[in-house]
Formats: structure tokens, sequence, C-alpha cells
């Protein structure tokens, strides 16, 4: 991968947990890959979609609309572009 990387998860997302991202983050890291990684405490899958709360509790899947999140993870995605 010679692209830069980004990568917005949830802190809480069952659908891919922490042990997951770490050897994400160690795999990337040993193949030299310029990774950037944020991770929101507390925040489930589909962050960003403001219909995710609704379609979790329709559906009984761990997603949640999470405003905070959402806003920093754009505003880092549009820094990330920038440069």
């Amino acid at each position: 991968v010679k692209a830069r990387v980004l990568v917005a998860t949830g802190g809480a997302d069952p659908m891919v947990p922490p042990k997951q991202v770490g050897d994400f983050v160690t795999e990337m890291g040993q193949a030299g890959v310029d990774l950037e990684l944020l991770s929101f405490p507390g925040v489930l899958h589909s962050f960003t979609n403001p219909d995710a709360t609704a379609k979790g509790k329709e559906t009984g899947l761990p997603v949640a609309y999470d405003e905070t999140a959402d806003r920093k993870s754009w505003s880092a995605l549009m820094r990330f572009l920038d440069e």
C-alpha cells in the first residue's frame, strides 16, 4: 500500500472488535503503511449514518449514529484530504 490510509472506528463496535483493529494496525505498521487511526470510545458501528440508530433498533444490529464522532471523523477526513 503506497497511499496514506485514514481509518475511523467505533471503540465499542462489536463488528470490528479492538483486537481486530489492533491486529490491523500491527499489520499496516509491519507493511510500512502510513496509517492514521481514529478510535471513538463508546461508539458503535455505522456512527456516521444518521439513520443508523433507527436501523439498529429495527434490526437488533449493534449500530448507532454518533453526532460527535461523525463530526470529528468528517473533520479529520477533510484535513487528511487537504494534506
